[in-house]
């Protein structure tokens, strides 16, 4: 039981450690993005589900009803 508690604890070290180091390295989120993902995710499934429209069209209508 001892071996199997150290290789646990060892490798539960090492993924925390692993863990900390990509954390680190990652970026805060935009907020911009984060406000307008849905909104970006709609659009661009219009575009692509609608390819007989110019998708300058689609955007700009998408725009448009999102705006106050």
């Amino acid at each position: 039981m001892e071996l199997l508690r150290d290789v646990f604890v060892w490798a539960y070290e090492r993924s925390t450690q692993e863990y900390l180091a990509i954390k680190q390295d990652l970026a805060e989120p935009d907020p911009i993005w984060l406000a307008y993902r849905d909104a970006i995710k709609q659009t661009i499934h219009a575009v692509v589900t609608q390819p007989n429209k110019e998708a300058l069209h689609v955007i700009a209508h998408a725009v448009a009803k999102r705006v106050p």
